[in-house]
Parts: structure tokens; sequence; C-alpha cells
């Protein structure tokens, strides 16, 4: 759950496959506190993803997706 608002979840690097694009709406949809975001990763393989308006202060992330 969003502890503060105006984020987002975009990808930066998907496996090959891997349909996730993040956040619904564009990269300048952003959501308030409160927002809770669920999706169920089915194709194995290494995730990288940014929130849009604070990419360059470092909110980025990575995960691995295992069978």
């Amino acid at each position: 759950m969003w502890e503060a608002g105006g984020h987002n979840v975009k990808p930066t690097a998907t496996p090959s496959g891997s349909d996730w694009s993040g956040t619904p709406g564009d990269d300048g949809k952003t959501y308030s506190s409160g927002y809770e975001y669920a999706y169920t990763f089915e194709v194995p393989g290494e995730y990288e993803y940014h929130c849009v308006p604070h990419q360059s202060v470092g909110m980025t992330g990575s995960f691995t997706v295992t069978e």
C-alpha cells in the first residue's frame, strides 16, 4: 500500500514473454496514499522498475521471479 501520494510503478526491464506493464495508465498517471497495487507474475526472470516522477532521485527496484 502506498504510504505517500504521487507515485507509480513502471518497468524498465522484463523477461521475454512477460506482459507486465506496471501500474495502470501512462507514465504520467500517479496514485495517492492508500493505493494498493497487485499483480501475479507468471513469467520467471529478472524484472526492473522505477517510479517515473522519482526515478532521478533513485526510486528504482528489481526482483527475480522463480518457478
